[in-house]
């Protein structure tokens, strides 16, 4: 919409489906509501024909980039594998206990000509830009904040801090019967147990990752958070992964509940050792580790193994006159 020959609002295109295959666009403020080190977050509406039609959204841009789709994809890759493993979780527990809102990717259709003004009242660094890529996901409304100790604090280049602050819509939980999970049930004493094992959860399940970065709202003992990090083994989940180091961190400071006690923890040494298969075919490569041959099966005595096997042929350990004479100074 236009006064004056300016254009009043910003306004997204269609977004890629959601979860439940259904588009929005969205109309939102000249201003963000917060700015981290990464995203700046504006509060908007979907608009649209779906269920979230009307209600509140956040869009999410990136600070210092004009971006497009590729910039995104590591952020929906963890959104989308936080809500997997968190629906494992909750069949563990056999209740719901945690949501992941896993953002979905949209363009900008226009800019306000109205952000230049606002931003003499309400300084911020984010420069809106026609065609960039956001990501828009449900707005978070309640006491928002950090339930776990953040394993980053000795940021390294390239490893950039979770942004804090992100709301979402408690209001819209993707709902399913209780009777989906599983019978069996544990004793939860607190809901801080619940974020500490749910990040515990993640390794004993996958043993190559674990999910940290626990942020959003908690009503009950019911979970929604956002925008979560994830430290692998392969350091694979882009620049906020802190790979083994994060993950060591972790383990360091974590104490199990009556949830987690007894799933798998991350055992540095353990971990980190290369698998070597011993039985593989010798002839499988050129050189290989070299193996003693039994001794018993050539007639040699115990701890007297003279031959070892190397690229196929037998080696021996000393040369001929040296064994003759170690022979002979047997008998003397």
């Amino acid at each position: 919409m236009r006064i004056l020959c300016l254009e009043r609002d910003n306004v997204t295109q269609l977004c890629d489906p959601d979860s439940d295959g259904d588009v929005y666009t969205s109309s939102f403020e000249l201003f963000p509501f917060h700015e981290g080190a990464t995203f700046s977050l504006y509060m908007g509406v979907y608009n649209g024909n779906g269920p979230y039609a009307g209600q509140f959204c956040t869009v999410r841009c990136l600070l210092d980039l004009l971006a497009g789709p590729s910039h995104w994809q590591r952020t929906l890759d963890r959104a989308r594998e936080a809500q997997r493993l968190a629906h494992e979780f909750n069949k563990e527990l056999a209740y719901p206990a945690v949501f992941f809102n896993v953002p979905v990717l949209t363009r900008m259709e226009r800019v306000s000509d109205f952000n230049a003004l606002f931003r003499c009242f309400r300084p911020h660094d984010k420069r809106l830009k026609q065609g960039e890529y956001v990501t828009l996901e449900p707005y978070l409304e309640g006491n928002f904040r950090q339930f776990d100790q953040p394993t980053n604090n000795r940021l390294g280049i390239g490893w950039t801090s979770p942004a804090a602050g992100e709301p979402d819509i408690i209001e819209h939980i993707p709902t399913a019967p209780v009777t989906i999970y599983a019978t069996k049930h544990k004793n939860i004493h607190s809901s801080s147990s619940i974020a500490h094992a749910f990040s515990h959860f993640t390794w004993h399940v996958t043993g190559s990752h674990i999910i940290c970065g626990l942020q959003g709202v908690l009503s009950g003992l019911t979970y929604t958070l956002t925008n979560p990090q994830i430290h692998s083994v392969g350091a694979s989940f882009g620049t906020s992964d802190g790979s083994v180091q994060a993950i060591t961190d972790f383990f360091r400071t974590h104490k199990c509940n009556n949830i987690c006690r007894g799933w798998d923890r991350y055992i540095p040494d353990r971990n980190s050792l290369p698998q070597v298969n011993f039985l593989r075919d010798s002839s499988a490569d050129s050189c290989h580790i070299r193996q003693p041959c039994l001794p018993q099966q050539h007639g040699f005595r115990h701890n007297d193994v003279r031959y070892y096997k190397n690229c196929n042929k037998e080696v021996p350990s000393a040369p001929e006159h040296q064994r003759e004479e170690n022979s002979m100074n047997s008998y003397v």
